[in-house]
């Protein structure tokens, strides 16, 4: 499956019949003349889409992601427990995936905040660019803030069991007391 930049359009099939190397799961096995209808469905039909473990989407440009952003709906909902790694481009990348455009083009979002962002960033950045730098950090939080919502460990601590330590003593071994 690759996406094909002249048409946005998937070329191959959406959903791969062959069975995968050197895994468990079984092979999902659709008659060809199916397959097209079940595309659709897949592409055309969602009313919400629910991304779990929706870190995988941050490459634009990897295979999951072009697929994804084929899929027609009225809303779309990504779930991560990994917090994405400070690094803004998978931001857009996210929210572009959420609400195409809402934060604008890369190549604008690139210039509105991660430029200005990362230049306040370094030790021998001047304090002109670090004032500039926190005040479009606060500017994007506030554009980002109806998309995003963010929860620690906070939100479900009180539903967890009361954390138990153990202590366990063990000695050292002889090897360990001559070194």
């Amino acid at each position: 499956m690759a996406l094909d930049n002249h048409t946005n359009r998937l070329t191959g099939n959406l959903i791969d019949n062959r069975p995968r190397k050197n895994s468990s799961s079984l092979a999902l096995s659709i008659p060809a003349d199916q397959h097209d209808q079940i595309s659709d469905y897949l592409l055309n039909s969602p009313n919400i889409i629910i991304a779990d473990e929706a870190h995988w989407l941050k490459n634009p440009k990897a295979q999951i992601s072009q697929a994804t952003r084929l899929f027609r709906s009225k809303s779309r909902v990504a779930m991560t427990g990994s917090p994405l790694s400070n690094n803004l481009m998978e931001y857009w990348t996210m929210i572009d995936w959420i609400d195409p455009g809402f934060l604008g083009p890369s190549k604008e979002f690139e210039a509105k905040f991660l430029h200005p962002i990362v230049d306040g960033l370094y030790a021998d950045s001047d304090l002109s660019q670090r004032r500039y730098c926190l005040k479009m950090l606060t500017v994007l939080k506030k554009d980002i803030g109806p998309k995003v919502h963010r929860a620690d460990v906070r939100v479900i601590e009180k539903d967890l069991p009361q954390k138990t330590e153990f202590l366990v003593k063990v000695p050292l071994t002889p090897w360990q007391i001559d070194m």
